[in-house]
């Protein structure tokens, strides 16, 4: 049996909300504009403040949190310029969704 289902069947209704609002909270957790400074390697006051600028959007609700995500994984594969690959990425996907940066 699936284990989403065995759990929701035994903790009823009330399990089930809960489960499913810890997914919602663990998109936004990943979200340190620390850590992605870090990762990313920037160099620049304005590098660090476009990361802040996305992931208050992403905080926000303004962006899905997953496009950040994906774009940082993204980034993150590249041997040099990874901000800059970040940036495009975050800017090509919000197009995708109709958000312009």
């Amino acid at each position: 049996m699936n284990r989403r289902l065995f759990l929701a069947l035994t903790c009823g209704g009330a399990g089930w909300a809960t489960l499913a609002q810890t997914g919602a909270w663990a998109a936004t957790d990943g979200l340190d504009p620390e850590v992605l400074k870090a990762s990313l390697r920037t160099a620049t006051p304005e590098e660090n403040g476009f990361i802040e600028y996305v992931v208050g959007l992403a905080r926000s609700g303004r962006i899905s949190p997953k496009i950040v995500q994906a774009a940082y994984l993204f980034a993150k594969t590249k041997p040099k310029h990874r901000f800059q690959y970040f940036k495009f990425a975050i800017i090509r996907l919000a197009a995708q969704e109709g958000i312009r940066l």
